[in-house]
């Protein structure tokens, strides 16, 4: 069973995710949480060189399969056009087009990746990530002293959208903005169609609320301001909520702090419905999803349903069956745990965004490593192919045998009992027939004779025996997976699709279920007929499913009859 590790490392805590399973059906086994030390401030030290140190020690994972990522507030973010399709094209010229948007770093100083978002015409829409190469030696190096070397190095915010995605959110809520508010950094996630749009990493988090009511105070030594890098935990307390009488803040206090909440959560709601009114979008926005400490934080959510206007609520990543954690250590996982489960994912060999920091002199050297989980489902993939496929030589070798079984008897019935019986019936009764009698009786074996050996050979042609210009029988395997790797091709570019009726025989293909909009349907007709095969394809009438609210579409496609064998 194949396991993984995510390791998250923010600027206050660390978060580690172990994993055990497959991509479609994995468990979660540990989720660990530890603080960074104050003094610490983020940086790439001691500090956090000491809580890598302790949270490793408490995981004694397989260090081997650890992924881990880069923050996006760590990255420079820009959103460029290149006038090319292909990905080998993209790859060979993504530096050069990269280096005319950072004007604080030399292309040398920095590892680039990037993310396409959407096409125009001959163009791509690509999100650039470049990332500091010093940034990511203090990262390595503090991870190395703690006998760590990581397999992969993602950003945070695609681990984040691999999360969401493995959770199902998007096949129930395709447009909608996901908001990751951390301690320093608030990160949106624009999703249309169940696909990343957009993304902006915004330098400001909860520890802004208690920074600035700080700052207010700094003149007022008689009050006593909150920690300047306390979390958002003022949110606990409404305006309208009486607190307890040993809890009484100093109103002064309470009424800056909760006037510094309001300024951060309007920043968001202004930030966030900016960039929407910037992005052109097919849908509009559903749902407002929230990750982050902020979540469980009473009185986030609802003021942020005040702003938005719409269902805002945190994501599930993980529900009941597929843990080992505690009730209340899974609420603190899903607000928390995200970008360690998406990381975790990836060690699995789940699909999604995969960016990789790890080059040029920080390439991750033990390349069995990389392919050994690839490896192991590959094999796993060619043993089921083989013994499927045994299966079916032994199911057609028992066919064959009750075919024989079956002529042999009828055979044996037809020339041997039967003839014999009537033979010497005949033989019996002549001496008693005259001549002309004889002569009829003689004349009807003769053709008794004659309809067996008619029917003898019809059933050895109907069964394929010694003869030649048998048509072949088609493997529903073969069809199957024909119109599979055929579906496979145009999936990334219709989205959504769900196929809730297949049926296959000798002469049609038939199946049906759920697409994103009506026109898709022609994309996969289109599709479809390219199948050799194929003689005519008919699609069906479409409809929109009342429950799921999705497009309902069925294809009949006509297969052109099997040819005789030479």
């Amino acid at each position: 069973m194949a396991k993984a590790i995510g390791l998250d490392i923010g600027s206050r805590t660390i978060k580690l995710v172990e994993i055990d399973g497959s991509p479609k059906k994995f468990r979660v086994s540990r989720f660990l949480r530890e603080e960074i030390p104050e003094d610490a401030e983020g940086a790439e030290g001691e500090g956090l060189s000491e809580a890598l140190g302790r949270i490793l020690k408490e995981g004694r994972g397989q260090r081997e399969t650890t992924i881990t990522a880069m923050s996006a507030g760590s990255t420079v973010i820009r959103e460029i056009m290149v006038p090319f399709l292909e990905k080998d094209q993209i790859k060979k010229v993504l530096k050069f087009e990269a280096e005319a948007h950072l004007h604080n770093y030399a292309i040398e100083d920095v590892v680039v990746d990037h993310i396409k978002v959407g096409e125009v015409k001959d163009q791509s829409r690509l999100l650039i990530f470049a990332a500091p190469k010093d940034r990511l030696r203090e990262r390595l190096a503090a991870m190395n002293a703690n006998g760590l070397d990581p397999m992969f190095m993602n950003l945070d915010l695609a681990a984040l959208f691999n999360a969401a995605q493995a959770s199902g959110t998007f096949e129930e809520h395709p447009n909608c903005v996901i908001l990751d508010i951390g301690a320093t950094t608030t990160n949106l996630l624009f999703i249309q169609d169940g696909r990343l749009k957009s993304l902006r990493s915004l330098r400001s988090g909860s520890e802004s609320v208690a920074r600035g009511v700080a700052r207010d105070l700094a003149g007022d030594p008689a009050r006593t301001a909150p920690k300047a890098d306390a979390p958002l935990e003022p949110l606990t307390l409404d305006e309208d909520e009486t607190p307890e009488p040993e809890t009484t803040p100093d109103p002064a206090v309470h009424a800056l702090t909760v006037q510094r909440q309001d300024d951060f959560i309007t920043r968001v709601y202004r930030e966030t419905t900016r960039s929407l009114a910037s992005y052109s979008a097919d849908s509009e926005v559903s749902t407002i999803f929230v990750t982050g400490g902020a979540c469980l934080a009473r009185g986030t959510l609802e003021r942020l349903r005040k702003r938005f206007g719409m269902p805002v609520m945190p994501i599930e990543f993980v529900k009941d069956g597929n843990h080992e954690l505690g009730r209340a250590n899974l609420e603190e996982f899903n607000a928390q745990g995200a970008v360690a489960l998406g990381l975790a994912l990836q060690g699995i060999g789940a699909e999604g965004i995969h960016l990789e920091f790890r080059r040029d002199d920080m390439r991750y050297t033990r390349k069995f490593d990389l392919i050994k989980v690839a490896l192991a489902s590959t094999v796993c993939l060619v043993f089921i192919l083989l013994f499927l496929n045994w299966l079916n030589a032994q199911q057609n070798l028992r066919t064959r045998k009750n075919e024989m079984t079956t002529v042999l008897t009828l055979v044996h019935t037809k020339y041997v009992r039967d003839l014999k019986t009537s033979y010497h019936d005949v033989l019996k009764d002549s001496a008693a027939r005259l001549p002309g009698d004889s002569k009829d009786e003689f004349a009807k074996f003769g053709s008794w004779q004659s309809q067996v050996n008619k029917m003898h050979k019809h059933i050895t042609s109907e069964l394929g025996f010694n003869v030649q210009g048998v048509p072949p029988i088609r493997s529903a395997l073969e069809v199957w997976k024909e119109l599979f790797n055929r579906l496979q091709g145009v999936r990334k570019e219709i989205g959504f699709l769900v196929i809730e009726d297949f049926r296959i025989t000798q002469k049609e293909i038939y199946f049906g279920g759920l697409i994103g909009n009506r026109g898709h349907v022609d994309t996969i007709t289109n599709e479809v007929e390219l199948i050799p095969y194929v003689k005519t394809v008919e699609p069906g009438r479409t409809g929109i499913d009342p429950k799921s609210k999705r497009v309902k579409f069925n294809i009949r496609c006509v297969l052109a009859p099997t040819t005789a064998k030479p």
